[in-house]
């Protein structure tokens, strides 16, 4: 075919699927239509995923912290096969913040709808509220209308979902009706103030809820059928970030808002609704001192608003009275055994129940083998309402000291048994509590028996400003109740912990005030005690026979006492003062057998301290590979005790070792681990030791950069 004849061929052809394309149109207004079109399809296919919602629009500007729960409910409402649970249950005490939980979860669902995956929408929120009551900063308002049975749940949900048939329906019809409904859409049900509700089948119904809606329920007591996240009180930092805030808008009323919040921080125990409704009331023009009465007395509107109901469920149940005023006597957590003990209940298991049921109720937290009391409850349980408040505080006293008495022992066994300190950890706040009552109302017999009970617990935890004033205390309670021996030992306990936080003058203090009350002519374990503590002080002044002949006159004492801590402890300081004054070989004799005997008797502080004597020995003797395996086996005891003094000691001289065999860069964090472990404890002479090192250690690195000799 011709050129001329195939043009105008081809032109027809293309005029024709033109035509058939555009029509009469160009091709801009052909591309506008399309544009139009697509655009209507977009907004119709949003219509059409639109979600259904009927939530109760917010009482805060911002929910101030929750954040770890709420990423926790999130992950519960994912859908299977990511989370294979249907209901999360949100549990706490009256005003935790449960329901402001529950809407900010629910608005997040909401306001992010098109921005969440598909898959993890949720095409209908749907809000029931069993609320009874509101508080107010004027006091607490009966709320005019509540869900109270399954039917007023079902009509809501017929109502948001367009179901009438749900509601005209025969009643032992709806449930099915109700959960086949439910399979076509994913569906939010959100259950506020599900403790209010008594209908039964409410509970079974959400126990079988049907894929793929899922739940919220908000409860002041815990139920079986869900993932249960507990609402507690709110850190310290978010209770102050959410109180200035609120305390900030009362700028103009002449309340220093810095008073107010270090005044309410501690009265609301970080409460959400005491913090909002303290600030409330500060608004409506009460003075500050006033809010603090009211909370102060645990019995204005916003405790009985909390508690509302809970303690008559406590009443009906035997146990959980007595327990509870129990916890609520004593400031601290509480264990089980003191729980038994302060309660006057001799069966532990009956008791576990009664503290699971107060946690369940709320009343209670559980927290590292504890249970503790939110502020509010205690104060509207203490003393008013515990008409035996100091029965419980005497029981709780004598089970501490039949406890200390069964753990610790002794002089002859609470060295042995110091690897059980550890577990005096829960228990030591409120002894401590009972130390100072007992001190404060003349029971010297009591304050004697627990702090003597507690032995080197005291010490071996690192705890020594705590041990200067239980010691100072128990010496003073043992001279008004005529005990010599205990005095005498409450002294001498003080000397040693004076010597060594470095302060000599006052250890010669109270060594010679004990010397007066122990007899010199009768060999006992607290003469040698004595000695022994003669013996540090002559050694530290630089009177090396003197410490020398301390230490001997000691050890032979505790010899014929048969004191094999004492005896272990007088070698071994033997061995350390030898090996100062350049004797090796006669230094290690005594050491290794301290160590021997240690380890016989399961003197398990006088093993480390022998090992720690020994690798400073093998050190001195540039033998540094036994130096590093003493001194690391010493270390690694220690840790695992709790006794961070020897811990530093072994971290120190294992620094050491490093430094001469040249590893300088790994001495240096052995010996910043030694003093962080120092500095934990008080001890002002092993910090120095640990600084001069670091300071020399730095000025032998300055003298490598500029190359002078080492």
């Amino acid at each position: 075919m011709s050129l001329e004849v195939a043009v105008p061929v081809v032109v027809g052809a293309l005029g024709f699927v033109y035509l058939v394309l555009f029509g009469q149109r160009s091709v801009v207004e052909w591309y506008v239509e399309r544009r139009r079109r697509r655009d209507d399809r977009s907004e119709l296919d949003e219509a059409s995923e639109r979600q259904i919602e009927n939530l109760p629009s917010p009482d805060y500007a911002e929910l101030i912290g929750r954040d770890r729960e709420m990423d926790r409910i999130i992950s519960v409402l994912r859908p299977y096969p990511h989370s294979q649970h249907a209901v999360v249950a949100l549990d706490g005490i009256g005003g935790s913040g449960k329901s402001a939980l529950a809407l900010e979860t629910a608005r997040y669902y909401v306001v992010n709808h098109f921005k969440i995956d598909r898959s993890e929408r949720f095409d209908a929120v749907i809000w029931v509220s069993a609320k009874e009551n509101l508080l107010t900063a004027r006091g607490t308002q009966i709320r005019p209308w509540r869900h109270r049975t399954l039917d007023d749940i079902f009509e809501t949900i017929a109502i948001c979902l367009g179901r009438e048939d749900i509601t005209r329906a025969p009643a032992d019809h709806r449930v099915e009706i109700v959960r086949n409904t439910l399979k076509r859409q994913r569906t939010l049900l959100i259950v506020d103030n599900m403790e209010t509700i008594n209908d039964v089948s409410v509970e079974s119904f959400l126990r079988e809820l049907p894929a793929p809606t899922k739940a919220i329920v908000t409860t002041r007591y815990r139920i079986d059928v869900a993932v249960s996240v507990s609402l507690g009180n709110l850190p310290a930092g978010e209770s102050r970030s959410l109180l200035r805030q609120l305390v900030s808008q009362t700028a103009d009323s002449g309340i220093d808002t810095g008073t107010a919040v270090d005044s309410l921080i501690d009265l609301t125990g970080g409460l959400p609704l005491a913090i909002v409704w303290s600030a409330a009331r500060i608004r409506l023009g009460m003075t500050l001192d006033e809010v603090v009465e009211d909370l102060s007395s645990g019995h204005d509107d916003l405790t009985r608003y909390s508690f509302s109901g809970i303690l008559e469920r406590v009443a009906v149940r035997p146990g959980r009275v007595e327990v509870m005023h129990a916890v609520a006597a004593l400031p601290a957590p509480v264990t089980l055994g003191l729980a038994a003990g302060a309660a006057g209940i001799a069966d532990q298991e009956s008791v576990r129940a009664a503290l699971h049921d107060l946690v369940r109720l709320s009343l209670l937290q559980r927290q590292h083998g504890t249970w503790d009391m939110h502020p509010l409850v205690r104060r509207h349980l203490t003393p008013s309402e515990a008409s035996d408040h100091e029965a419980i505080l005497e029981r709780a006293t004598r089970y501490q000291v039949q406890y200390l008495s069964g753990l610790i022992g002794d002089e002859r066994t609470q060295h042995v048994r110091a690897t059980q300190y550890a577990s005096i950890d829960l228990e030591w706040p409120n002894i401590r509590y009972l130390i100072a009552r007992g001190s404060q109302e003349g029971a010297h017999e009591d304050v004697r028996n627990l702090v003597g009970g507690l032995g080197y617990y005291l010490h071996a935890r690192g705890l020594w400003t705590d041990a200067v004033w239980a010691w100072e205390t128990g010496a003073s309670s043992a001279e008004e109740y005529g005990d010599v021996v205990a005095q005498a030992r409450f002294l001498t306990y003080l000397g040693y912990m004076a010597f060594f936080m470095g302060r000599p003058t006052r250890a010669t203090y109270y060594r010679r005030q004990a010397e007066r009350l122990v007899a010199a002519d009768r060999p006992s374990y607290q003469l040698g005690s004595l000695l022994r503590l003669s013996g540090y002080l002559a050694r530290e002044s630089g009177h090396t026979d003197q410490a020398l002949r301390h230490f001997g006159q000691g050890l032979e004492i505790m010899r014929t006492c048969d004191n094999v801590h004492g005896i272990c402890r007088l070698l071994n300081d033997l061995a350390e003062t030898r090996a100062r004054s350049s004797h090796a070989q006669q230094a290690e004799t005594l050491a290794q057998e301290a160590l021997s005997r240690a380890d016989a008797a399961g003197e398990v502080i006088e093993k480390v301290r022998s090992m720690g004597v020994l690798a400073n020995i093998a050190l001195a003797a540039d033998d540094l590979g036994v130096a590093r395996a003493y001194a690391a086996e010493s270390r690694d005891q220690a840790l695992e005790c709790g006794w961070w003094e020897d811990a530093g000691k072994a971290f120190h001289i294992l620094a050491r070792t490093e430094a001469a065999a040249g590893n300088y860069g790994q001495a240096r964090s052995l010996a910043v681990e030694a003093e962080t472990y120092f500095d934990r404890i008080g001890s002002e002479r092993g910090i120095a030791e640990c600084r001069a090192f670091l300071a020399g250690l730095a000025d032998r690195g300055r003298r490598r950069i500029l190359g002078l000799r080492v």
